[in-house]
This record gives structure tokens, C-alpha cells and sequence, in this order.
């Protein structure tokens, strides 16, 4: 569960504070990474509510969060495209593709199966995943 980050108020009592309640499913096959990812999205405010290694347990995660937002970060992109197509019928949330190289369809496709952003799975640019969770909630 993500601890709320504690301001200074004028009056200097500390209060907590969240950034934002934004529920959220991550998928990915690494362990190391899913944690990772998990912290990062904790760190910055947001509700980590499912964190899922096996494709098998992901639509079962998906149903009994009920997310705002589905991560799919896998490094080879073919397969993370087999994982959005697994679940974008059961599915109202939009999904980040977290994924290394080429996405191998159009944008328009990926629209279509609720794709709202495909980021690079590197370390210097997987914080554009807190971006477009923004994106997505606003």
C-alpha cells in the first residue's frame, strides 16, 4: 500500500498529502522490474493495486481492481502486443505499453485495443510512465 507524502503547511504541522488516487494494474514478466515499477508509481502517488507476473492471473487482477490504468511493460514488443490483445476485450481501462524496439502496429490499431501510450522500457526514459498516467486521468 503507497504511504501518503507528508508537506509543511504555513503553520509548520505536517499533513498528509496525496498526489493523486489513481488505481493501477502493472504486468510484467521480470520480477526485478515489477518491483521497480511498483515503487516508482508508489513514490509518485499512485495507488499500485495489482502487480501481476503471469498472463494467466492478469484478467482476474484486472476484474477484481477495477484499475484506472493497466501497465503492460514487457522488453519483447510482439509479446506485449499478445498481452494487450489478451485483455483489451475485457477492458474499459486505458493501457501503457511499456516495451523495448518497434511496436509492430499502427497507432490506429493500437487505439482500437485501448493502447493510450507506448513507452520505452529503458531506465533513462521509463518515468514517461507517470506522464502518461496524466494523460490518461486527465
Amino acid at each position: 500500500m503507497s504511504r501518503p507524502f507528508l508537506l509543511k503547511n504555513n503553520n509548520s504541522s505536517s499533513r498528509p498529502f496525496k498526489i493523486d488516487q489513481t488505481k493501477i494494474v502493472i504486468y510484467e514478466t521480470q520480477a526485478v522490474v515489477l518491483a521497480y515499477l511498483g515503487k516508482l508509481l508508489n513514490a509518485c502517488g499512485f495507488i499500485v493495486k495489482g502487480e501481476v507476473e503471469r498472463t494467466e492471473n492478469l484478467r482476474n487482477e484486472i476484474a477484481r481492481v477495477a484499475p484506472h490504468v493497466i501497465v503492460v511493460s514487457d522488453a519483447d514488443p510482439k509479446q506485449a502486443l499478445e498481452v494487450v490483445r489478451e485483455i483489451s476485450d475485457s477492458t474499459n481501462s486505458p493501457i501503457i505499453l511499456c516495451t523495448l524496439g518497434t511496436v509492430p502496429e499502427e497507432q490506429s490499431q493500437l487505439e482500437l485495443m485501448g493502447v493510450a501510450a507506448v513507452v520505452p522500457r529503458t531506465e533513462t526514459e521509463i518515468g514517461g510512465i507517470i506522464g502518461a498516467i496524466h494523460r490518461c486521468r486527465a
